[in-house]
């Protein structure tokens, strides 16, 4: 069984507050993460049509002008990626809409998963995992990227999924292009992988979704943030330096 719980925690400027979802299953040690701000959670144990009610109020939020069409399209497009990232041990989702200046309606979804996965080891996982990566899927860009979690390995690519035709009242299957920012973490534990994933269909503001990714890539934490603040080393002053700013402010 998947728990999730949200707490607030205090960042290192001791000024900010950022929300940290807090994801464990009956198997798995804790994960620490903040979702991207803009990025709406979508509750995984609701319906298909609570999920499509909660995508209009969205749409409605930024304005009545989006199209039935495209309304259909992106929320039949997140709801077939929802099913198929539940397979793979999706433990949070979310959803974010946003206007352009020229008055585009953009969407992009995030999500994170942890599943049970021989990873062989992570100081080694990320080189090897590159590697396999990049022979099974040569249209993707493939990297090793250092996080303050540990290594991860990053693709991007391009992918289609197929949109059955009766969604849209047609005969015939369709098919639906979007870009994806996936990166694989191997757990501490050894025996999970965790995958944290972006895409969109809005490919030409794609650079302003990258930077959305790299920031959660770096919120990323197997330890809990507030144990790591208290045991973080307190700095000690130079001999003789505390008493002369004793001295010179009284």
């Amino acid at each position: 069984m998947t728990t999730t719980t949200t707490t607030t925690t205090t960042t290192a400027t001791a000024t900010t507050a950022t929300t940290m979802t807090v994801t464990h299953t009956d198997t798995a040690p804790l994960l620490w993460f903040a979702g991207p701000v803009g990025f709406v959670e979508v509750p995984l144990d609701g319906t298909a049509d609570q999920r499509l009610d909660r995508l209009w109020e969205a749409f409605d939020a930024i304005g009545a002008d989006v199209s039935p069409e495209q309304r259909l399209g992106t929320a039949v497009n997140a709801e077939l990626l929802l099913q198929a990232q539940l397979e793979q041990g999706l433990v949070h989702l979310a959803n974010c809409f946003y206007r352009t200046d020229g008055g585009e309606v953009m969407h992009a979804v995030f999500a994170v998963s942890v599943a049970p996965a021989e990873t062989g080891g992570p100081l080694t996982f990320a080189a090897r995992t590159a590697e396999q990566w990049a022979a099974a899927r040569p249209a993707a860009e493939i990297g090793v990227l250092d996080l303050p979690c540990g290594r991860a390995v990053v693709a991007t690519e391009d992918r289609t999924v197929t949109v059955p035709g009766q969604l849209y009242g047609l005969e015939q299957a369709s098919e639906s292009r979007f870009r994806q920012i996936e990166a694989a973490i191997a757990h501490p534990d050894g025996v999970h992988l965790v995958r944290v994933v972006l895409s969109t269909e809005y490919l030409e503001h794609w650079s302003d979704w990258a930077v959305v990714m790299g920031a959660a890539l770096r919120g990323l934490s197997f330890r809990d943030p507030l144990t790591a603040v208290r045991e973080r080393p307190v700095a000690q002053l130079p001999a003789g330096v505390e008493d002369r700013i004793r001295q010179a402010f009284g």
